[in-house]
């Protein structure tokens, strides 16, 4: 009984501890975000108001008395109207209610849209940064190292008289820095850890993400400006926010130039119960509609003025999504050529001299401390790399959205 529960817990914090790729957390994210449940029931709602037939007025029953008072007098007389009465629609407005029911379901669903790609964004960001800053974690980690054993090794020098108390000083002071460095990366992954997490839904302490080790290896891609802009202008759900609303804009237009026409207010069918003289009848009634006063006051400018202010907002959009687009390429561009120089000329280089000071050490032309420096500087070639990197993955999750992708 005890190996079964032993073994229970073990499969549950296994569960618990399960490593996390980015695209687990992306969906985690946008099934456990509240606001987006709120949304869901709210597009929910907008789609089960009534339609069709839900929409016409109700039918009313009219009941009445003829020549009150002399029916009272003479209850023998009396005499009752019992009545149907009902309300039509006027002309095409139970389309245009459907309609705009609809364009309401349809604007509360880019909001959602809207609301997903945004979250999306934010998580991959999260876990892109902190992807990254576990890997310069590790290289701080290692700087501590390197800066240890250059910092014994000048204490050795210094006992034996080749260096200076200065230089030991300048060791402490560097090993100081590495150590404040490792100090705020742990802050920050700190940070990234317990945003991605509220994101998630997991427990911080629990949440363990894929781990990486070609960071170095990563080569930008290209872009082509016109597939991005069109790929923008057909999956952003603010474009097709703006259609919706254009479009209920179109139907407030209609229905306004439908208000000034004539229309039946009201049909009713009706029995007369009968009389000791005069037998029962049935009768028929139609009522109808003159807007009179709506000829010259009417909605139609205003429709028209708003229909107009939607348009020109949509066109705006449109805009303002090619100018982001825009942006992000050149700045994707810029982060792409830096990248491939620290590449280039930092993480090539500091490698080749790497090799070059062991290669002085073992003839003799310099001492043990200068490999050490030497590896130092491909640390913080590479802690330079990963921070341009971090920059470029960034931008590419802000891309991915600027273009609607989820």
């Amino acid at each position: 009984m005890i190996s079964v529960l032993a073994l229970l817990l073990s499969i549950a914090a296994a569960q618990q501890h399960s490593v996390l790729s980015e695209e687990e957390a992306v969906a985690r994210a946008l099934e456990t975000n509240q606001d987006l449940a709120a949304l869901r029931f709210a597009h929910r709602a907008a789609t089960l108001t009534p339609k069709g037939i839900g929409l016409l007025a109700n039918p009313q029953v009219r009941l009445g008395l003829t020549d009150v008072a002399a029916e009272l007098n003479d209850p023998d007389r009396k005499r009752n109207n019992v009545g149907l009465a009902w309300s039509p629609p006027k002309w095409g407005e139970l389309r245009l209610k459907s309609a705009l029911a609809a364009t309401r379901a349809e604007e509360i669903a880019s909001e959602a849209a809207i609301a997903e790609q945004r979250l999306t964004a934010e998580v991959r960001v999260l876990y892109r940064n902190l992807a990254i800053t576990e890997a310069q974690r590790e290289l701080a980690n290692e700087t501590i190292r390197l800066r240890q054993r250059i910092l014994t090794a000048v204490q050795e020098q210094v006992a034996a008289g080749v260096r200076g108390v200065l230089d030991r000083s300048n060791a402490e002071l560097a090993l100081a820095d590495a150590r404040l460095l490792h100090d705020q990366l742990n802050a920050e992954r700190a940070i990234h850890r317990l945003r991605l997490a509220q994101k998630t839904g997991l427990a911080s302490e629990s949440l363990v993400i894929t781990a990486q080790n070609d960071w170095y290896q990563f080569r930008p891609g290209t872009h082509d400006r016109q597939s991005l802009l069109h790929s923008a202008v057909t999956n952003r759900p603010e474009l097709r926010g703006a259609d919706v609303r254009c479009k209920a804009a179109e139907l407030a237009l209609s229905a306004s130039r439908k208000e000034l026409y004539p229309s039946f207010a009201s049909v009713q069918v009706f029995r007369r119960t009968n009389r000791e003289e005069s037998p029962g009848s049935w009768g028929f009634q139609i009522s109808l509609e003159v807007p009179i006063f709506r000829w010259k006051e009417n909605g139609v400018a205003a429709a028209t003025a708003q229909l107009e202010q939607c348009r020109i907002k949509r066109r705006s959009i449109e805009a303002a999504l090619a100018a982001e687009i825009d942006e992000l390429l050149a700045r994707l561009n810029s982060a792409s050529a830096e990248l491939a120089g620290l590449r280039q000329t930092s993480l090539e280089l500091s490698t080749n001299h790497v090799d070059l000071a062991r290669t002085e050490l073992a003839a003799g032309q310099v001492d043990k401390v200068e490999p050490l420096l030497a590896q130092l500087r491909v640390l913080s070639a590479r802690q330079g790399f990963l921070a341009k990197l971090q920059e470029l993955r960034v931008l590419d999750a802000g891309l991915r959205q600027a273009t609607g992708q989820m």
